[in-house]
């Protein structure tokens, strides 16, 4: 009896791993894609208006992104998005803003263009990286669309991972990797830009 249920927890400690390597695949690969899209960097003297009140972190990102026009990455199963946190100054620059999202949710970011991939801390001590995504970006002027499509691999075996689901937040579009870890999304020209 404890035998299996010791081979129970190691085969859900594998389950609870590979889910975190998949979704750190999609992140990085959205903003591998978001970096070629974007032409600027984040400016961290950006102005926000946050009234004064008490809201859930996921609103806050919202909020943000709308003001700022930066983009966030992040894992929604290892995310605070509903834990809420107190404004209590109405103006702050994009700097502060994150510097107390950070502190009050213990997180991390990283800047990849105009995009902040965010990150708990003990999964971002980890490094859990892939090491290959490959991704290519183009504009296809027969069908007027922009075609992002690429490949996730997994990051230790350098296989390709089937299933792994691929999601532009911003324009609410996803789909899933084939057999060979294949994945392909069009949008209308335009539709991608910001305003």
């Amino acid at each position: 009896m404890v035998k299996k249920t010791l081979s129970i927890a190691t085969y859900c400690w594998t389950i609870m791993k590979w889910t975190t390597i998949i979704y750190t695949c999609i992140a990085v690969l959205l903003l591998s894609a978001k970096a070629n899209e974007s032409s600027g960097q984040v400016n961290f003297d950006s102005k926000v208006l946050l009234k004064e009140e008490t809201i859930s972190l996921k609103a806050s990102l919202k909020k943000i992104s709308k003001q700022t026009g930066v983009d966030f990455a992040y894992n929604n199963q290892f995310m605070p998005l509903s834990k809420s946190i107190t404004w209590t100054k109405e103006t702050n620059d994009l700097g502060e803003a994150l510097d107390r999202l950070t502190q009050v949710f213990d997180l991390e970011y990283r800047v990849v263009g105009k995009t902040l991939l965010l990150l708990p801390k003990e999964e971002a001590s980890q490094g859990i990286v892939p090491q290959q995504v490959e991704i290519k970006r183009y504009t296809d002027a027969d069908k007027q669309e922009d075609v992002i499509e690429g490949i996730i691999f997994n990051a230790e075996t350098k296989e390709p991972i089937e299933g792994a689901t691929v999601e532009l937040v911003r324009l609410r579009l996803r789909t899933q990797t084939d057999a060979k870890g294949h994945f392909r999304m069009a949008v209308p020209v335009g539709k991608g830009e910001r305003r």
